[in-house]
């Protein structure tokens, strides 16, 4: 597996842009843990509607992560990041 992370800056604005691509076939290891990082993802921004509080949708990535076994892992500030 590789993750591709760049930061960006330009007139006073950051941004951040990163990928991860997995090189050859698959591992059943890498799989399920490609599987768990974007239903980490997916599973907030599809929770996001008027008067859920930002807790809530992040709650619901780490309960995604947690769920597939990976809690341990989790960083402790916001999801998405």
């Amino acid at each position: 597996m590789v993750i591709l992370d760049f930061g960006s800056v330009w007139n006073g604005y950051t941004g951040a842009f990163a990928r991860t691509t997995i090189v050859g076939e698959p591992s059943s290891a890498q799989q399920t843990l490609y599987r768990a990082a974007y239903d980490a993802l997916t599973a907030p921004i599809e929770a996001i509607r008027p008067g859920v509080l930002c807790s809530e949708v992040d709650l619901i990535g780490r309960e995604v992560i947690a769920g597939a076994g990976f809690a341990a892992y989790a960083q402790p500030w916001v999801i998405g990041h």
